[in-house]
């Protein structure tokens, strides 16, 4: 009986040869657990607004059931006002129309968050901004999160201060 669809092989999703897949090596959706931490592999969509990833940036959900990311928020399937939507965090550079695996859950260094946010604090939470203004994550003390960023989505907890806008974070994204 012959196979369909793109061959399931297990694959270290932190290498870089793994990172930018002109074709799939996965199902897109696909999760995998690697080194305490929790993958999700991908097809990135750059969107209308051509939004280039880097690492440590957040891709929002442009197609949830078809595993296509972006990291323009204005592509986020859940809307662009709300503060959700967040798949994971971008490794590195992915080219328009390639695969790639987002970390989701674990330990991360270098996510970056917005540059008026300081360096954060230790035990901040971390969650997607509510405007399109920048592709860094919010980090917020309990105490000051606004009434309209409540319903925001948790990514994780700051871990370490930022340094150049990037910081440790415990990813927590489900």
């Amino acid at each position: 009986m012959a196979m369909s669809g793109p061959v399931q092989l297990f694959l270290d999703p932190t290498q870089a040869t793994n990172l930018n897949d002109l074709s799939p090596r996965s199902v897109p959706g696909a999760e995998v657990d690697f080194g305490g931490a929790r993958y999700i592999y991908v097809k990135h969509n750059q969107g209308a607004g051509a939004v280039v990833t880097a690492n440590g940036t957040a891709a929002y959900w442009k197609d949830r059931a078809a595993g296509e990311v972006s990291a323009d928020k204005t592509e986020n399937q859940l809307g662009a006002a709300l503060g959700m939507g967040c798949a994971g965090i971008y490794q590195g550079v992915v080219t328009n129309g390639y695969y790639t695996w987002l970390q989701k859950r674990g330990v991360r260094a270098a996510v970056l968050i917005l540059a008026g946010d300081g360096a954060g604090a230790v035990g901040n939470k971390i969650f997607p901004q509510i405007t399109d203004a920048d592709t860094g994550l919010r980090s917020e003390a309990d105490s000051s999160i606004a009434a309209s960023e409540i319903p925001a989505q948790l990514v994780g907890r700051q871990l370490a201060a930022a340094v150049a806008a990037a910081c440790t974070v415990d990813l927590m994204i489900i």
